[in-house]
C-alpha cells in the first residue's frame, strides 16, 4: 500500500510577495483535482491581523480556520508553531507504532492507520543567516508606541529548529499516547524523577491528579522519549521545502536535522513565482508512491524546467540536502576545521591563510558575497593545500592534512551523499556550484562597526529590521499593503555574529571559532545578538521583512 503525503505550506505573504501567493495558492488548489495528497495551507496575507488556513480538496479550497482580531499580536515564530501544533493534533499518526495492530478487527470494516509522510513547504522571503537591516532614513524614535508589539519578527534559525523539533516530538508523544496506559506513563515519570533527584511531593494519585498524561510528556525532550518508552518511534518530517532565497546553508540545514530527514532549498535568490506547484504536484498524482528523495528529485526539475524554457529563462538553483548524513558532515567538517588551525599556526609568512582566503574568493556564491559554494571551497583547498611545499617538515604535513580533510569533507557532500541533488540554469558563471553554501565573510570589520554605531544611536533603529521594503527597487502591485515603492531604502544588512555563533554546526565543529581567528574583530561587539539590541531598541522596533528562518 502507498503511503499516503500530507502537504503543510505555511504562506508568509504580508509583504511584497501577496500577488504571487495567491497564484501558489490557485495552483495548489486546483492540483488538488488531481490527486489523494492532504494539502493544508496556511496564508497570512497583507492586511493587519489577515491569517486563513484552508484544506484544499478535490480542486476547492475549504475555509477551515480564520485569524481573529489578536493576531496581529502574534509574532510569525509562533503563528508557524500554532500552525503545525494544530495540524499534528489534528491529522492522522503519521509514523506507524510498533504494537498497533495492521489487521482489522473481525466484521470490522474500520482501515488500519497508515503512516502518512509529511512536506512541510515554508513559503516567504529568505536571506539564509539571521541579518539586521540598515535603513537610509530611519523611523523617528516615536513612531511606535512602546506597548506595540513587534509581530514580524522573522522566525530565526535557532527558533526555526526549536519549532520544528518540538513538532517532531509531539508526533513522537502522540504515539506513545496509543501504546502506553496512564499508570505506565506515571510510572516511567516516578522513575525519572527519582533518578534525576527531582523532588515531587505528591503521591502517584496526586499526580495523575495534577497532571495529564500530555503534560508529564511535555516534560521530557525527544531524546529522552525514546530512550525511556522502548515502544516510542523516532519521527520527522519526511521533506522540510523552503520556497525562499538562500536558504540552501550548511548552518540552516545542521539546525533542523534532528527532525528533518530532507531539506530541498535554493543557494541562490528564487524568483518571485515560487515553485511550479501545479506540474509538482501532478507528477505526485501519476506516482503517489514516490518516496521523500523521488519527491525532491521532482521538486528540482520541475523548477528547473519552469525556470528555464525557451523565451522566458531566469537564473535558479536548487538542491536537495539528506541529513542522515549530517553527523558524517559534522565529523569531516570538525576535522578539517582542526587541520586548518594547526596550518595557520605555522604561518609566519601567512601562506596557509593566503591560500584560504584565495579558496574563499573563488567559491562565491553568485547573490551573496559572504555565502560560499561548500563543495567548491573544499576542492579549492584541496587542490591549493596539495601544491604548496614549504622547507619546514611540519608545516608540509599541516598542508597535506588540509588537502586531505578537505576531499574527504567533499567526499561526504558529493559520494555519502549529503547532497542528493543539484541542477541549476547551467550559465557559465565563474564556478561550477555544487548547491549548498557556508558563510565565510571577507571581512568582519563592517559587521562591527556597523553595531558600534547602531547602539550608539540616541534614534534608534538605524539597525533595526522594518517592513517597508527588503530589496531597493522591488516592484509594488498590491494598493493598500504596507511596501510601496517609494518607501526607505536598505543601505545594508549584516548578520550578528553573537546569534551566528550559537548555531549547532558551529558549536559541533568550531568553523565560526576558526573564521573568527581568521579575520579578527572586536570581541564585545561580535558577541552581541538580536536579542542584546531588540532589548535596548524595542520601543521603536519594526517589523523584519524575512519571513521564513
Amino acid at each position: 500500500m502507498d503511503q499516503p503525503w500530507k502537504m503543510l505550506v505555511y504562506i508568509s505573504a504580508d509583504n511584497t510577495l501577496y500577488d504571487d501567493a495567491l497564484v501558489s495558492l490557485r495552483q495548489l488548489t486546483d492540483a488538488s483535482s488531481l490527486n489523494n495528497v492532504d494539502i493544508v495551507v496556511q496564508l497570512d496575507g497583507p492586511s493587519p491581523g489577515q491569517g486563513s488556513r484552508y484544506r484544499c480538496v478535490g480542486g476547492k479550497k475549504q475555509l477551515v480556520w480564520e485569524a481573529d482580531k489578536n493576531y496581529v499580536n502574534i509574532n510569525r515564530a509562533q503563528r508557524l508553531k500554532d500552525f503545525l501544533s494544530l495540524e499534528e493534533a489534528a491529522g492522522k499518526l503519521p509514523t506507524a507504532m510498533p504494537h498497533v495492530s495492521t489487521a482489522t478487527p473481525e466484521g470490522s470494516t474500520a482501515t488500519p492507520p497508515e503512516r502518512q509522510r509529511i512536506a512541510l513547504i515554508l513559503w516567504g522571503h529568505g536571506a539564509g543567516l539571521d541579518h539586521l537591516y540598515f535603513y537610509k532614513n530611519p523611523l523617528p524614535k516615536d513612531s511606535l508606541s512602546p506597548n506595540v508589539p513587534n509581530p514580524n519578527l522573522y522566525v530565526t534559525n535557532i527558533e526555526l529548529g526549536t519549532i520544528l523539533e518540538k513538532y517532531s516530538a509531539g508526533v513522537v508523544r502522540k504515539g506513545i499516547l496509543e501504546n502506553y496506559s496512564k499508570d505506565e506513563i506515571l510510572e516511567n515519570y516516578s522513575k525519572k524523577c527519582s533518578r534525576e533527584k527531582i523532588l515531587e511531593k505528591y503521591s502517584k494519585e496526586d499526580l495523575l491528579k495534577k497532571y495529564s498524561e500530555e503534560e508529564i510528556l511535555e516534560k521530557y525532550s525527544k531524546e529522552d522519549l525514546l530512550k525511556n518508552y522502548p515502544k516510542a518511534v523516532d519521527f520527522k518530517i519526511d521533506l522540510l521545502g523552503f520556497d525562499s532565497c538562500l536558504m540552501a546553508m550548511t548552518e540552516i540545514c545542521h539546525e533542523v536535522a534532528g527532525s528533518v530527514s530532507l531539506v530541498v532549498a535554493s543557494d541562490e535568490v528564487v524568483p518571485d513565482q515560487s515553485w511550479p506547484y501545479d506540474t509538482i504536484l501532478g507528477d505526485l498524482s501519476k506516482f503517489p508512491g514516490m518516496d521523500a528523495n523521488t519527491l525532491s528529485a521532482a521538486i528540482i526539475s520541475r523548477f528547473r524546467e519552469r525556470y528555464t524554457q525557451k523565451g522566458s529563462k531566469t537564473r535558479v538553483s536548487l538542491s536537495s540536502m539528506n541529513l542522515s548524513k549530517s553527523s558524517d558532515l559534522v565529523k569531516a567538517m570538525t576535522e578539517l576545521v582542526n587541520a586548518l588551525d594547526a596550518a595557520t599556526k605555522w604561518d609566519a609568512d601567512v601562506k596557509a591563510k593566503s591560500m584560504i582566503f584565495r579558496a574563499r574568493d573563488a567559491s562565491r556564491t553568485p547573490d551573496e558575497v559572504t555565502y560560499i559554494d561548500f563543495g567548491v571551497f573544499c576542492k579549492e583547498l584541496s587542490q591549493s593545500f596539495s601544491q604548496e611545499h614549504v622547507e619546514e617538515p611540519e608545516r608540509n604535513k599541516n598542508y597535506a592534512a588540509v588537502s586531505n580533510q578537505a576531499k574527504n569533507a567533499l567526499d561526504v557532500l558529493v559520494s555519502s551523499p549529503y547532497i542528493l541533488y543539484h541542477r541549476d540554469a547551467g550559465e557559465d558563471g565563474s564556478i561550477d556550484p555544487y548547491g549548498l553554501a557556508i558563510y565565510f565573510p571577507q571581512t568582519l570589520d563592517i559587521i562591527t562597526s556597523l553595531i558600534d554605531d547602531a547602539v550608539k544611536q540616541e534614534v534608534v533603529p538605524k539597525v533595526m529590521p522594518r517592513d517597508d521594503v527588503k530589496t531597493p527597487g522591488t516592484p509594488h502591485k498590491t494598493p493598500g499593503t504596507p511596501h510601496k515603492g517609494d518607501g526607505p531604502q536598505i543601505t545594508g544588512y549584516e548578520i550578528l555574529w553573537g546569534d551566528y555563533l550559537k548555531l549547532k554546526f558551529n558549536q559541533d565543529t568550531r568553523w565560526a571559532n576558526l573564521v573568527c581567528q581568521l579575520l579578527g574583530g572586536n570581541a564585545d561587539l561580535m558577541s552581541r545578538t538580536i536579542a542584546d539590541l531588540m532589548s535596548r531598541t524595542i520601543e521603536v522596533a519594526q517589523p523584519a521583512e524575512r519571513s521564513v528562518a
